[in-house]
Order: C-alpha cells, then structure tokens, then sequence
C-alpha cells in the first residue's frame, strides 16, 4: 500500500494548516517556536514507514511546542504500542508537576499522549493536531502490507526452518544463531545426541537437520515417536519381529535398529517410553547388537542416536520413571531447541515461510497461481503474541489465517487479533481446566497457591498498561458466604490492591483512583488495621 503525500496527509487531517492559524499562533505563543519548520516537520509524519518512526517524530513534534512527553501510548484496536523517552525529560520526575494527558482517536486507533505540566488553550490544540496527524499515519503504516526481503532458497528443500529461520530473510536472531551453531557443532561428532525443548519448538526438524551436515548424511534416516505407544509396538518397531512372534505378526518384519544401519535414528518424546522397553533399549546401546521378537538370534548395528523430550527428565530420574544410566547414553552431546516467544525477531520469517508453503499448496491444488499478503500491523501483533505451542501453533494459526482470504486481499490486523484472541480464550481454558481439578473432581475454588499464581499472571497477560490487577480470590463466592461478605472482601482486597499498585505512591493518590474521600479511605485502613 503506498503511503500517501505530506501534502495529502496535511489536507486529509485538517491539521496545522486548516485547524490551527500557525501565524496567530506564532503572534499569540511565542513558547511554540518556529511554526514553518514544525509544519515542514508535521508533512514529514506522512513520510514515515512504521509506527515505531511515527512515535518517535510524534514525540519530536510535540517537544517543538513545549510538551515534556513522558509516554505516548497507541492502542489500535486493543493492541496497545507504549513509546517512552531514553531519559526522563527535564522536570519531568518532580513532584510538583501534575500528570496529564491528551489523546485522539480515529475509528478503531486512539494516541494518547502523558506530560507533565499544564497546557494553554492553544497549546492543546497544536498537540491535539499532531497527535491526529499521528493517529491516521500509524493507521497507514498498520494497514500496508508488509515487506519482507527477498527470499534465498536453502540448500535441501527450499525451506525456511527452526534452526535458521530468519537466514532467508537477511536476519537471524541471537538465540537461532546459537542455536544453529550448537547444531552444527553437535554434526561434527558421532556420538548420541539428546535435544530438549518445549513442544512445537522443532526438535523433528534440528535432528534431521543434524542429520543432513553429519558424515551419515548418505545413509538412513530412520524416525519413531515413543509418545503414548503400548509397549510391545515400541519393542517390535525399535527391535523387529518374526513371523508368528505374535498375534498379528504375519511377516518378519525388521526393526529401525536394523532399517537404520550405518545412519541415524530418532526417538522422539524418549521420555514417553515403557521402563521394561528402556532396559532393553540400554541393552542394545551398550552392546551395539539387537534380537528380533520371537528369535533367539543377534543383529548386530551401527546408528547414531538422537533422543529428544519436551519432559524433564532429570525430574523422571528423581521419580523413578527414567532410567539415570540411559539418559547418560542418550545425552552424551545435548542441544535445546528455543521458545518462539525467546526468539520473536524470527517470527516475520517464518510467516513468510507459512505464506509461501500455503500458497503453493493451494496452488498445487486448484492449478492456478496463489499468493498471500499481510499487513504491517499484522505482523506487529504477532511478533508481540505469547507463543505458548510454538512454532507448531504459529503454522496453524497462518494456514487457518489464509481460509478467509478472498480477492486476493491481505490478512488483516482485525483478523489476526479475533484468531489470537480466540486462541488465548482457549489456552486459558485449558489452563482452568487443569488447575482446578484434583484427584478426578472438579474443585470448587482455586486452594492452590500455583494455580492462583498462574491465574494471576493471565490476569496481568489481559490487562492493559495503568489497569490494576485484583487478586484472583475476588473471582470466587466462597462456600457460605454470603453476597454482604463478599462484597465487603472485595472492598477490602481492592483498597489493597490500589494502595500497592506501581505509581500509587500516596494514600491521597489511591483515594483520587478509588474515588472515595481521602479521610474515608484512611478511616477504612485504620480499621482494617492496615500498615502503610
């Protein structure tokens, strides 16, 4: 989407040159400067191209006219953008200046802007016309669609992944490089290798990218993922079988231990895996040989093993649920694969990458050329999500992201925030779900001091900047109590809150946000026999 002019900004605004008289205002205030080089700087807003350099000029403009910015904050649709100063300006932390505010809004986007000190008449509408220019420019920046840079295709497949997502597009994040470093270090050397990470992390895809740059690259690449398989399929998969071994077993069939002879094999969720098939598992490591189900024969094997877990297990260990000497054959080299939300820098290529994947099949699909487009501000919120599936999560959310596109339109912020939305809806769920329930019954309350404390941290997920957070017992009617108590516990906890919450730090202060009588609120704390 291309930006429009300086002029067509000024023009669609009504700003400085149409709200405001800049000559009278020159006459009148002289404190606001030089009036034609704050215009000049007002048409540049237009020129910006991302609501980062918007701010920051918005910031600029109003330090023209004498507005010492402390915070500017933009909420466009509920995704709240906060911009704060290096440094403090200039008598900006003395308490005898008064916090005030300013703010503008246009359709779904609102700009506010906090400074200390008060405003004349006029002043206020030069900042109310910068802050307008500001509002509909960050509009503009949001609603183009984003860019990304060109894109190489990589040595295998033409695939952007989890170990160096980012590299296509011209930049990597610490962490992946890291990362991408310990893979490549881990390749050189023929010894077991365990990765640990979080699920949907990409564990699969670094053992196979291990794989690729290791001297077994021209050999079998062999895969089983242990999670939830009955113990006699996980000892027929890994080990073989002959005919007849057992019900079912109407071939012989050969193991992965065998299929991966002279390459690699990867168990994925080790963790997951029967103790009785970890004995034997650490049998077969030790003396590099197998026996077949229902043969008294020995197979001899060279594979280089890759393990990997979303579960601890050195707590396994201690619990008894994992074998100690088993993870010491395992974990011999060990790599851990990053969360998306430690590594957000990455996260504009692999949309790109999810694009371009969902584009190609559904070309492949209807025989036409199909291409997908996002917005900037798309883009922004994504990056800014808390990634609790990981990559995983992210690939879905874009797949069902390009089912409502229509006309080749791009993917709207509005879209992505109703589907981030729904799906924090849903973690959230789930999370309430698991917390309060114990021993197969639904419990009546949160007794749990973890549960209240992750309750608590989705509480402050949801709110927004200046909102104070009540503690999550205000959610509950205890058992016998009547609506009158808990009315009055509910007072209680909030006076409480309010009084603790960051930058309250009068009494006075708390009693203006409460709304109640300064003496009021100290007769209520005396009684409720509070210390403060």
């Amino acid at each position: 989407m291309k930006p429009s002019s300086p002029t067509e900004l000024i023009s669609e605004q009504d700003t400085f040159s149409t709200s405001l008289n800049l000559e009278d205002l020159q006459t009148r205030s002289p404190s606001c400067g030089r009036t034609t080089a704050l215009l000049d700087e007002i048409n540049s807003l237009a020129e910006t191209n991302s609501v980062a350099e918007t701010l920051e000029l918005t910031a600029r403009l109003l330090a023209q006219v004498e507005i010492a910015v402390t915070r500017l904050t933009l909420d466009r649709g509920g995704f709240v953008t906060a911009w704060k100063p290096l440094q403090a300006p200039a008598g900006g932390t003395g308490t005898s200046l008064k916090d005030a505010s300013v703010s503008v809004r246009a359709e779904t986007t609102s700009l506010e802007a906090h400074y200390c000190g008060e405003l004349n008449p006029l002043t206020k509408r030069a900042a109310g016309a910068i802050l307008k220019a500001a509002v509909i420019q960050t509009e503009r920046c949001s609603h183009r669609a984003w860019q990304f840079a060109s894109v190489e295709e990589s040595k295998t497949d033409g695939r952007v992944n989890s170990t160096d997502a980012g590299s296509t597009c011209g930049h990597m994040s610490e962490k992946a490089l890291q990362l991408r470093a310990d893979i490549e270090r881990v390749a050189r050397l023929p010894y077991n290798i365990l990765i640990t990470g979080e699920t949907g992390t990409g564990k699969t895809r670094s053992a196979r990218e291990i794989h690729q740059l290791s001297a077994r690259s021209a050999r079998p690449f062999m895969e089983l993922n242990c999670a939830n398989l009955p113990e006699q399929l996980v000892e027929a998969e890994l080990f073989g079988y002959r005919k007849g071994a057992f019900t079912g077993a109407d071939r012989d069939h050969k193991g992965l231990f065998e299929e991966a002879d002279g390459g690699t094999l990867f168990l994925d969720e080790i963790g997951d895996i029967p103790l009785s098939v970890q004995n034997k598992l650490l049998k077969a490591i030790d003396e590099k040989q197998i026996k077949r189900l229902g043969t008294n024969h020995y197979n001899t094997f060279d594979v280089q093993i890759i393990a990997a877990t979303s579960r601890d297990l050195l707590k396994m260990i201690r619990e008894g649920s994992f074998r100690e000497d088993l993870y010491c054959r395992l974990a011999v080299l060990k790599v851990e694969t990053i969360p998306l939300r430690e590594r957000s820098e990455d996260i504009p290529a692999f949309i790109d990458l999810f694009l371009r994947e969902a584009a190609e099949t559904v070309s492949r699909m209807s025989g036409q050329a199909e291409s997908y487009r996002i917005e900037t501000g798309a883009v922004e919120v994504m990056c800014a999500f808390d990634w609790a599936g990981n990559i995983r999560v992210l690939r879905n959310t874009i797949y069902e992201l390009t089912s409502y596109v229509t006309d080749r339109e791009p993917i709207t912020m509005g879209r992505v925030q109703t589907a981030l939305a729904r799906l924090s809806a849903r973690e959230t769920r789930v999370s309430v779900s698991t917390t309060s329930r114990g021993n197969g019954a639904v419990s009546s309350g949160f007794t749990d001091q973890d549960s209240t404390v992750e309750i608590t941290e989705i509480l402050r997920h949801i709110a927004q900047e200046g909102d104070i957070i009540l503690p999550a017992e205000v959610c509950i009617l205890r058992r016998g109590e009547t609506f009158k108590q808990w009315a009055a516990r509910v007072k209680q906890l909030s006076i409480e809150a309010t009084c603790r919450a960051d930058g309250t730090r009068t009494l006075r202060e708390a009693a203006d946000r409460l709304g109640v009588s300064h003496a009021s609120l100290k007769s209520h704390l005396h009684r409720a026999r509070y210390a403060y």
